[in-house]
């Protein structure tokens, strides 16, 4: 982990305290394995802040990228939120072609929600991790409770 990384607070706004301990432990772990899978990507920036970096699209854009393989639409990034919003879009686009994002919207990424941002990742690392495993002959129930328990456990070492 980077020494800037260290310095730096997680930021989980609008939760209740006993939900905070489960958030700072879920993005330190979503933000060590985004930060491995995009760091061969030429556009690569090392993410500190999961939530704060994610708003823009750039972050999640690189992470499809490198997850996929392919060449997505450009995205455009800028700092309004208007252009964080349609940077999104681009992303949300591949995403909704490919995994079912049930009560997860653009302005749910772009406006930073912990709980939205952490299950969509979630549902990102699952499905690649599907992918990359076989396919859809794997059991989805098994794979994602034995998921569940691996990132539990690599938190706690």
């Amino acid at each position: 982990m980077s020494e800037r990384m260290q310095k730096r607070r997680i930021s989980v706004r609008g939760l209740k305290h006993e939900e905070k301990a489960w958030a700072v432990r879920q993005t330190g772990v979503f933000t060590r394995w985004l930060n491995l899978k995009c760091r061969d990507h030429p556009q690569y920036r090392e993410v500190t802040s999961l939530f704060d970096d994610l708003r823009d699209g750039l972050v999640l854009h690189v992470l499809l990228e490198s997850l996929s393989g392919e060449t997505l639409p450009k995205v455009r990034v800028g700092k309004l939120r208007v252009q964080h919003i349609d940077a999104m879009n681009v992303n949300f686009e591949y995403l909704t072609t490919n995994l079912d994002l049930l009560n997860i919207g653009v302005l749910d990424i772009v406006d930073g929600t912990p709980k939205i941002t952490l299950g969509l990742l979630w549902h990102i690392m699952v499905f690649f991790l599907l992918r990359e495993l076989g396919g859809d002959d794997v059991n989805m129930t098994d794979f994602k409770s034995n998921l569940f328990t691996w990132a539990n456990d690599w938190t706690r070492g």
